[in-house]
């Protein structure tokens, strides 16, 4: 059966009807990455991932942000180049993981993270107007979001390995456990680079300046040791005090980015906290002379001695270490005390605590991804945006993902440990905005300087 013909202004209208269905499915083609044909090769991702990256300034990234709508254009499209490269390094430096880690269910639920936005920011063009970058900037805004819990993914990945009897028996050796450190750090960096460059121009459309402000670093101290007690009487049932104390010239102006530092101040608070509570916990309940014999235990260097040494606990019956413990009196826990002060090139924010400090064996161990001195963090995976901020214990990741924050910029975090007494670890930031972001895939990059 033949149907009518439409007339001259039908078929008008049907055909402006249909570019408009045309122009808006291209449109979405542009910005939504899950639609996008024929997969980028690894040849592709492995080029581009030598392709050099430029690192920014935290007061490069603030001109960027603070520049109008012509300085915008240029950082969406500096950032459509730059964002290529860095997915790309992201991927390989995942898939070429060690041990069979890059196998993992975790590492190929990252990897195809990855793999997702490249394909769709290079398969797009820069945008050319102010419509075409809010478009760009919401589609970053959604990229962001979908590798918000990649951290825990990854380390869980790291915890499934261990499970395995080659991954045990591998990570037995120091230097595989090195090596495995050594990757992820460099991955975590660029991580931290990336969301920090699709952070900035996300923000920086919706407020001035961005990420980067001049920051009011005692303020954000005591939001970061108010956050890490609520949640150490969330899941310890108490929290030992705090002592703040903040220098004349802690009220400097420092040029910074508000949720690193955040974080940082965050972490050994809380593992301060932590280490406290359960420290005096267990002196608390000590019985009198428990310790005061010897423990059969064999001597972990040279097994085929064949004898047992005396725990270094106690000695002739002497303890080494006296359980005297406040707590134990009914006194108050001792107080966490944190000292922040600003010099002429350097932030320094100081955290001590009597948690009966760490022995010196572990020190290197408190920077690996894998180590935890809790329960391991329940199963995770990319789709669970909330796991990463409500952890306060047994991910392994917190400490060594906030020295990764210091160093992005050049700063550093550093600990020291009088072991039957307490811990003390030191965030260095700079505070004038002129250090370069440390990048892997750089000529300046090396792991080895930042180790020194």
């Amino acid at each position: 059966m033949k149907m009518p013909r439409r007339g001259g202004a039908a078929r008008s209208l049907a055909a402006a009807k249909s570019h408009k269905r045309l122009v808006r499915c291209l449109q979405t083609r542009v910005f939504v990455p899950e639609l996008l044909e024929e997969p980028i090769s690894m040849d592709q991702v492995r080029e581009l991932a030598d392709t050099e990256p430029m690192p920014l300034s935290l007061q490069q990234m603030r001109t960027f942000a603070d520049g109008g709508a012509k300085l915008r254009l240029v950082s969406a499209i500096f950032l459509h180049k730059e964002l290529q490269a860095r997915f790309a390094r992201a991927i390989v430096e995942l898939s070429d993981l060690p041990l069979g880690l890059n196998d993992t269910s975790p590492i190929r639920q990252a990897i195809d993270v990855y793999r997702r936005e490249l394909q769709w920011i290079n398969t797009t063009k820069p945008p050319r107007n102010v419509s075409e970058d809010r478009e760009f900037t919401d589609t970053l805004r959604q990229a962001k979001a979908r590798g918000s819990n990649l951290v825990p993914l990854i380390c869980y990945g790291l915890q499934q390995l261990k499970a395995t009897d080659l991954g045990h028996s591998a990570l037995q050796i120091s230097s595989a456990q090195e090596d495995i450190k050594d990757r992820l750090d460099k991955f975590f960096l660029g991580r931290i680079g990336i969301r920090m460059l699709i952070g900035q121009h996300v923000e920086s459309l919706e407020r001035p300046g961005g990420r980067v402000h001049l920051v009011n670093v005692e303020e954000i101290v005591r939001e970061a040791c108010e956050r890490a007690r609520m949640l150490c009487v969330q899941y310890c049932g108490t929290a030992p005090p705090l002592e703040i104390h903040a220098t004349a010239s802690a009220n400097t102006p420092l040029m910074y980015v508000r949720s690193h530092l955040h974080h940082m101040v965050f972490e050994l608070v809380k593992n301060a906290m932590r280490a406290t509570v359960e420290y005096h916990a267990r002196l608390a309940v000590q019985i009198p002379g428990e310790l005061n014999h010897f423990k059969q235990v064999m001597n972990p260097e040279s097994p085929s001695l064949g004898f047992f040494l005396p725990s270094v606990e106690d000695v002739s019956g002497v303890k080494i270490f006296p359980d005297v413990s406040k707590y134990r009196l009914g006194g108050e826990l001792p107080p966490v005390e944190i000292v922040i002060c600003v010099g002429s090139e350097d932030l320094t924010i100081k955290v001590s605590d009597e948690g009966g400090g760490v022995p010196r064996s572990r020190w290197n161990k408190l920077w690996h991804y894998d180590y935890t001195t809790s329960s391991p963090c329940p199963p995770i995976d990319s789709n669970n945006y909330h796991s990463y901020r409500q952890h306060f214990s047994g991910g392994g990741y917190g400490l060594p993902m906030a020295r990764l924050f210091a160093r992005y910029f050049g700063g550093e975090i550093t600990f020291s440990s009088l072991e039957g007494s307490g811990s003390t670890g030191f965030i260095q930031a700079h505070r004038l905005g002129t250090n370069m972001e440390v990048v892997p895939g750089h000529t300046s990059f090396s792991l080895q300087s930042l180790y020194s």
